[in-house]
């Protein structure tokens, strides 16, 4: 049978079939050696990975009220990172503005009008850093903390007076009430003192221990699995420094 046999009309529409199988396989077995090839050039990471909490990191706000049904007297930001394995404390000025949700005041007014949730997403804007929660402290509850470390050194550039007690200039130890009215006073300086000997002391206590003491002394967004799960990162930091507002 010759080839122009196959070729008369009614063969053309098999040749035609059979003509775009072939194109159809030839081009699936194009796309599949691509991509075989490519996978095979592809670098493969041999780098470990980073433990977990390393490379990352947890902002949270210290709201300190000296009465919990009273306004915050001070605001600090607590930032752990990572990356430097330091925890950075920066006092946060109340007094500037913020805008949440249409609403326009200060910082302390946001959390008038709104608590603790409010000043979280103020705070936010006004300090550039994303907030994973907050700590509410007051002087009940920063007493307790204290007594866990009784007597604490602090050096004064000039001599304070607070609504019950005297500090002089240069060092001084302060017992536990102490440190709580210093803390909700006016002076920064000592008070920002207190913070980073507290919060150091905290991070060298076992993990259990400074939850059930942060559970007991405070109330606060953060729940026991936010603590666990950020566990290392607490764990690595080894300094803490304060930060300029």
């Amino acid at each position: 049978m010759s080839i122009s046999h196959f070729l008369k009309k009614g063969y053309r529409p098999f040749w035609a079939a059979f003509l775009l199988s072939l194109l159809v396989l030839g081009g699936a077995l194009a796309i599949c050696c691509s991509i075989v090839f490519s996978a095979q050039e592809q670098p493969v990471d041999t780098a470990p990975d980073l433990p977990v909490g390393v490379g990352k990191s947890c902002n949270l706000l210290l709201i300190g009220c000296r009465e919990k049904n009273q306004s915050p007297q001070r605001v600090v930001l607590l930032r752990f990172s990572g990356l430097d394995q330091k925890a950075h404390i920066q006092d946060v000025d109340l007094t500037k503005t913020a805008t949440v949700k249409l609403y326009t005041d200060t910082l302390l007014g946001q959390y008038n009008y709104g608590g603790p949730d409010q000043l979280l997403q103020a705070a936010q804007g006004v300090l550039g850093v994303t907030l994973d929660g907050w700590i509410r402290i007051d002087e009940t509850g920063l007493c307790k903390i204290a007594q866990q470390f009784p007597l604490v050194e602090i050096s004064l550039a000039q001599e304070v007076i607070t609504g019950r007690y005297r500090f002089p200039s240069g060092l001084s130890v302060a017992d536990a009430p102490r440190q709580a009215d210093l803390f909700f006073s006016s002076e920064t300086g000592g008070a920002m003192q207190l913070v980073a000997i507290q919060l150091e002391q905290v991070l060298q206590m076992e993990a259990e221990e400074a939850a059930d003491l942060l559970f007991q002394c405070t109330d606060t967004s953060l729940s026991a699995y936010d603590l666990e799960r950020n566990r290392s990162l607490f764990s690595s930091i080894t300094q803490v420094t304060q930060d300029s507002g």
